[in-house]
């Protein structure tokens, strides 16, 4: 009987002593100890897998804007597609371009990337696998200083107005509204879809990206005329889009990140919002540059005289830029123009010559920062080799 009570009792001391050792460790690894004995996680495994967690946040390293931005664009399908977006990673080491503008969100509301553990539903319904390496190809435009922009699309989104119709462009029926591709558009009020751009525009800094460019930032020009506003309601458009460039740039400018926008061309030279909600006066102060589309292309025949704008790439940039330029100075202000300039074909061929004609415009009136369109992501080489000179 005595040999049974002695055993019991080394039992029970060794068994406290295992465990005063067990809390002891746990509590020298800072691991909780109700997680060490989980049913679910009984043992070392759980121990180890905490002490392998990596707690502090990586740093991302941003390169600082260029005095004189010249950009191209390249669309997330090309930045997702190694192949072909080495063919434009060449093309920048080898002229003159030093900043490049990719979707992160383009027009039919798709992101770029996957969405990150933890992300919102609405998030979580754009995301896709279009640039799964994007965060390693920013850093190897970084390894050569490259200055990479994201371009968001903003109202435009038919993914997000379809899950939040209450919030979208709606038929008089309450049905919701789409343009002439079938997009559908969020409503520009839309303070909850505010928070979401600002959120994507979080995420695109921390994912490597040096500047936000918000496209669409406007609303819709086409397709029926019966279509409502649920939220804007008959608020002044330009009222609408000057609240929503406010809200973006406090946020932005509180965090150092830049934000740039893109507006028409038209407006430069129209005293009006052009009924989209685009007054240059009320933009330029709520932004760090302004990046007006004055592709000649899309000028009107008869614009400030001219026959064909389209033909007459010299003129037509530095007729509208001086406009711009012109109210710019009426308000003492001096937010970085930074023209988007043409570099595909419509109805006149655009090569060499018509492209540097267009970079020629900006630089004779003091503006040597730019970017260039192409739809199919192709530029003309010949015309980024050097600087204009004076």
């Amino acid at each position: 009987m005595k040999k049974i009570h002695w055993f019991i009792t080394i039992f029970a001391f060794l068994t406290l002593f295992t465990i005063i050792l067990n809390v002891n460790y746990l509590l020298v690894k800072k691991i909780p100890v109700s997680n060490y004995w989980s049913f679910e996680n009984v043992g070392i495994k759980k121990e180890a897998e905490s002490s392998l967690v990596n707690t502090e946040k990586e740093k991302i390293n941003h390169v600082k804007k260029p005095d004189h931005v010249r950009g191209i664009y390249m669309s997330s399908w090309v930045a997702g597609t190694p192949s072909v977006r080495n063919r434009l990673t060449k093309l920048i080491d080898e002229t003159v371009i030093n900043s490049v503008v990719i979707d992160f969100k383009d027009s039919t509301g798709i992101i770029s990337i996957p969405a990150q553990d933890g992300a919102s539903i609405d998030r979580i319904n754009a995301q896709s696998k279009r640039a799964i390496d994007l965060k390693e190809y920013i850093e190897e435009l970084h390894k050569n200083n490259v200055y990479v922009i994201a371009r968001i699309a903003v109202f435009e989104d038919p993914i997000y107005a379809k899950n939040h119709p209450n919030r979208a462009v709606q038929t008089s029926s309450g049905a919701l509204w789409a343009d002439r591709h079938g997009l559908s558009w969020v409503d520009a009020s839309s303070t909850e879809f505010h928070k979401y751009i600002l959120d994507i525009s979080y995420e695109a800094y921390e994912l490597g990206f040096d500047e936000i460019n918000l496209d669409y930032i406007r609303f819709p020009t086409d397709g029926s005329r019966d279509k409502v506003y649920p939220i804007s309601k008959d608020n002044l458009k330009q009222d609408v889009i000057q609240n929503f460039t406010k809200f973006m740039h406090t946020n932005l400018s509180s965090k150092n990140i830049p934000l740039s926008i893109d507006v028409f061309g038209q407006i430069l030279s129209d005293p009006n919002d052009v009924n989209i909600g685009q007054f240059y006066e009320y933009l330029l102060p709520n932004v760090d540059a302004i990046s007006p589309m004055i592709y000649p292309s899309h000028f009107y025949a008869g614009y400030k005289g001219l026959k064909s704008p389209e033909a007459n790439p010299y003129k037509t940039i530095k007729l509208s830029l001086q406009d711009g330029l012109n109210r710019q100075k009426a308000i003492n202000n001096n937010t970085e123009i930074r023209p988007w300039l043409q570099d595909f074909s419509m109805s006149v061929n655009y090569g060499k010559s018509e492209v540097e004609a267009q970079i020629k415009a900006a630089h004779d009136l003091g503006l040597d920062s730019y970017l260039l369109w192409d739809p199919k992501n192709r530029y003309t080489k010949e015309a980024l080799l050097e600087t204009p000179k004076n």
